[in-house]
C-alpha cells in the first residue's frame, strides 16, 4: 500500500478481480489477462493508426481482403517500431 502526498494522506489501493473457468493458479491468470491486454492494445492502435476501424465497402468478402492487407502491413511496421523504442505513428 502506498500513499499520495496531498492535504490528508490517503492510501492507494490496487485491486484486480479475475473471472475465469481456466483451474490455474492466480499469478497464471495475472499474466494470462497481462498478454490479453497486450493484445487488446495492439488491436485498438491498429485500429486508430492503420484506420482498420472503418468499414470501407458494402461487401463483406470485399472488407475481410482489405482489412488482412492492412494487418499485413501493420505486423512489420509493429515489429520495426518494438526493435527502435518508437511507436507506430499514422
Amino acid at each position: 500500500m502506498r500513499t499520495e502526498k496531498r492535504m490528508l494522506d490517503i492510501p492507494v489501493h490496487e485491486y484486480f478481480c479475475y473471472v475465469t473457468i481456466e483451474q490455474v493458479r492466480p499469478m497464471e491468470a495475472h499474466c494470462s489477462y497481462g498478454k490479453m491486454a497486450i493484445c487488446e492494445t495492439w488491436v485498438e492502435e491498429c485500429k486508430r493508426q492503420m484506420n482498420a476501424g472503418h468499414v470501407l465497402t458494402r461487401e463483406f468478402l470485399a472488407n475481410a481482403i482489405l482489412f488482412q492487407c492492412v494487418i499485413l502491413a501493420y505486423n512489420p511496421l509493429r515489429w520495426i517500431a518494438m526493435l527502435t523504442g518508437g511507436s507506430v505513428q499514422q
